[in-house]
Order: structure tokens, then sequence, then C-alpha cells
């Protein structure tokens, strides 16, 4: 009686160090499970700071671009209207010589060009149209190399663009 009540002790015992050691493996697939989470949560958010950080640089530089032109476009109707004044104060025929006021619309359009408004517009649109193609076929691009197992630094390389906006242009194209 006592032998079987021994064999007993040590069967219950041997399950019981087994559970442990199941729940013990448990335990720590989760908690790998929970790290990797939390890794992929940090690596997001340094990618998208990265890119926002990118996209604040674009940003400038684009306002920086913008402000130049203006300032050249600017700096392009001061010779018109020096021009203006000095064929104003050049001998002319007689008609002409006579001085007449000047309103503000006939000075306004003397200062602007409708025609090359019109071409400066077109060609921003045409501007436009191929840096949007070019986007979609950078991403193609990028994801082409990424599939015959090109890394992320070397597609960078390659395309000329940050590390960061490649690896965000591909997980976004995965889903």
């Amino acid at each position: 009686m006592t032998g079987t009540f021994i064999f007993l002790l040590f069967m219950l015992n041997g399950v019981t160090i087994f559970a442990v050691v199941l729940l013990y493996l448990r335990q720590n697939r989760l908690k790998e499970i929970e790290e990797a989470q939390r890794k992929n949560q940090e690596e997001s958010a340094e990618l998208l700071s990265a890119f926002l950080l990118e996209l604040k640089e674009e940003n400038e530089q684009f306002l920086s671009i913008i402000q130049q032109l203006q300032k050249q476009n600017k700096d392009q109707k001061k010779p018109i209207a020096e021009t203006y004044k000095e064929t104003k104060d050049s001998p002319q025929p007689t008609m002409l010589n006579q001085e007449q006021p000047i309103t503000a619309e006939t000075y306004a359009t003397l200062l602007t060009y409708p025609d090359e408004n019109i071409n400066q517009s077109a060609e921003s649109d045409a501007k436009a149209e191929k840096a949007e193609t070019m986007q979609t076929s950078l991403i193609d691009q990028a994801y082409q190399l990424q599939s015959t197992g090109v890394s992320i630094d070397e597609i960078a390389k390659k395309l000329h663009k940050g590390k960061t906006e490649i690896a965000l242009m591909l997980k976004f194209r995965r889903k």
C-alpha cells in the first residue's frame, strides 16, 4: 500500500514538474512576442519621424525655391518698369511727346505679359505630371529591385533617395 502511494506521489510530482515547464515556456513565448511588438512599434515610430524630418526638409527646400522664383519675378518686373521710364523720357513723335495720365490698368498691363503667364502655367502643369509619373515609377523601381534581392541601402543609393523613404515606400506597397 505504501508502495502505491509513493508511486502516485512520484507520478504527481512528475506531472506538476511537466506542467510548470509548459507554463514557463508559454510565458517566455509571450514575453518574446511582446518584445517583438515593442521593437516593431519603436521602429515604426523612428521610420515615421525620419520620414517626417525628410518631408520637412524637402518642404523647406521647396519654399526656398518658391521664394527665389518670386524674387526673380519681382526682379524681372523692375527692368520692365525701368525701361518704360526710359522710353517715357526719351524724345518720341509729336503725339507721344504729350504727357498722358497712366491709369492703374494700363500700368498693370505694361508690367505683365499674359503670354508669359500662360507658358508658365503650362510648364508647371507639365512638371507636376512628370513628377507624379516619376514618383509612381520610383515606387515600381524600388519594388522591382527589392524583389530581385537588393538591400534597402543599395536601392536608396541607386534611386538617390533616403533609406527611410525607400523603406516606407516598400512597406506601404506591401499593404
